[in-house]
């Protein structure tokens, strides 16, 4: 799978990521805040924050990871 994005994701509260990290053992979860924009690599998601920060996770089936995601809009909680 070829990257894509930019993916608008700015109705979202939040957004957290979940998998098995081996190096230190256990489930890892990682939120991020007021999520912007969403780049899908093969391997890992590349999200942009409001404060402009990219944070770099393992794609979704990646390491067994997982997301969820809090909707701004309750009854639009998928857009984009």
């Amino acid at each position: 799978m070829a990257a894509s994005g930019p993916h608008d994701i700015s109705s979202e509260s939040s957004r957290t990521y979940c998998w098995e990290c081996p190096q230190i053992g256990g489930l890892h979860r990682y939120t991020i805040e007021s999520p912007k924009q969403l780049y899908i690599g093969t391997t890992c998601h590349r999200v942009v924050d409001a404060d402009g920060v990219v944070h770099c996770v393992p794609n979704v089936g990646y390491l067994g990871c997982v997301v969820t995601w809090v909707p701004g809009d309750e009854k639009e909680p998928v857009q984009f």
